[in-house]
């Protein structure tokens, strides 16, 4: 079974950032209107775009959450028994494939902290501005942070648990990490994670 996929999948819901370059087709007259500078990096001709144009207030994101306790519950119901069948399997089931093992860390990592200090604690911002947007064929996730530094710790936490090399690399000045499937290091295919300072 190839695990790669539905890793990728884990890995972006849990780390929503992505490296690329500010294009000169940008949208800015709407960065202009509603103060979003994450839109300044979407591409004119962007098949899709979801975005929040101005972050929530806390009383609403902290009602939001509320309403969202029992699900946050079932999700962490499943994270368990997933981590419990994962933890089980054998080296023969998987093979030399590092998706499964990178997948289970992501799950470690999430393990108890599905809630709003739990995703800041991973430097993560529930109330940051985001926006979600195509790239060509590519799916591009931005979000501001609440502490880089405390997702630059996470990001290594989750590839040093797994056993994955990744070590950062630099494009332009701009450091990243690209995680790729075992068999296809040489594909510019990928999960591309980057910590821009702004």
């Amino acid at each position: 079974m190839n695990y790669f996929r539905p890793a990728l999948f884990a890995t972006a819901l849990a780390l929503t950032l992505v490296a690329c370059s500010k294009g000169e087709e940008a949208m800015d007259s709407t960065e202009t209107q509603h103060d979003n500078e994450l839109l300044s990096y979407v591409p004119a001709d962007t098949p899709y775009l979801g975005a929040n144009l101005q972050p929530l207030p806390d009383d609403v994101i902290d009602a939001f959450l509320l309403r969202l306790d029992p699900v946050f519950q079932e999700m962490q119901t499943q994270l368990t028994l997933a981590l419990s069948k994962m933890e089980g399997m054998e080296q023969e089931e998987t093979g030399d494939d590092p998706a499964p093992r990178l997948m289970l860390a992501v799950l470690r990592e999430l393990d108890g902290k599905l809630n709003r200090p739990g995703l800041e604690s991973l430097g993560l911002d529930i109330q940051s501005h985001k926006v979600v947007y195509g790239l060509g064929a590519f799916p591009v996730f931005r979000l501001g942070l609440s502490d880089a530094d405390a997702l630059r710790a996470t990001i290594q936490r989750v590839l040093d648990d797994a056993g994955v090399m990744a070590p950062e690399q630099n494009y332009q000045g701009v450091s990243y990490w690209r995680i790729t499937d075992s068999g296809h290091h040489d594909s510019t295919a990928g999960l591309y994670l980057s910590i821009m300072e702004n």
